[in-house]
């Protein structure tokens, strides 16, 4: 008997995939989270294609492989300095093509303007249930600009207003390191709205 391939995302919801042929013949793929009935799930992930779980919502979606520019180390890196120097205690690093972006918590604030639960934490307030409604929300970009140089740069967001925002840049460098131990030592805290944007100096 076959097994049909499954996601799992963090809200503990199954995901199943249909693969459904077209009038062309070709194949187009869905998402379905009940298997029942269906008889052209798929059981391994087609060349080419990837699952991926997207961290605001734990959304799953089912797409071509986007080419990662980001190495597992250079990603690493970000991840021990916002685990190391932040005051994050429930975070997401997510890597998105030539981008390494940190994710924090709704029950965490990325200038320190309430007290940053741990996932634990979180979930103890809420009797068990934050895994199915928990948001994460964008806090830092790092984007590798140079593949060849391995240059990147670092940029966050800046709130023009209450609805709306800009992701501006605060520096490039060749030294990730340098780049990733500078900036995350202000996430979740309140100097975080004391990194000014390299534009804004130039003004």
């Amino acid at each position: 008997m076959s097994i049909p391939l499954k996601y799992t995302n963090r809200k503990e919801q199954n995901h199943y995939f249909r693969a459904v042929e077209t009038a062309k013949g070709k194949k187009r793929y869905y998402i379905v989270k009940n298997k029942s009935g269906y008889t052209d799930l798929i059981e391994e992930i087609p060349s080419g294609y990837e699952i991926v779980e997207l961290p605001e919502e734990g959304r799953v979606i089912f797409r071509k492989r986007i080419p990662k520019r980001i190495t597992e180390e250079e990603k690493l890196i970000v991840e021990d300095a916002v685990r190391e120097l932040s005051a994050f205690n429930d975070f997401i690093i997510f890597v998105e093509g030539n981008q390494i972006i940190v994710f924090y918590s709704q029950f965490n604030s990325i200038a320190g303007q309430e007290e940053n639960l741990t996932a634990e934490e979180a979930d103890k307030m809420y009797y068990g249930e934050t895994k199915k409604w928990k948001r994460y929300f964008e806090s830092m970009f790092f984007t590798l600009i140079d593949a060849k140089k391995r240059i990147f740069s670092v940029a966050r967001p800046v709130f023009l207003h209450l609805f709306s925002r800009d992701i501006a840049i605060l520096e490039k460098s060749d030294d990730l390191i340098y780049l990733a131990d500078k900036y995350c030592q202000h996430l979740g805290k309140p100097t975080f709205f004391d990194l000014i944007p390299a534009e804004w100096e130039e003004d």
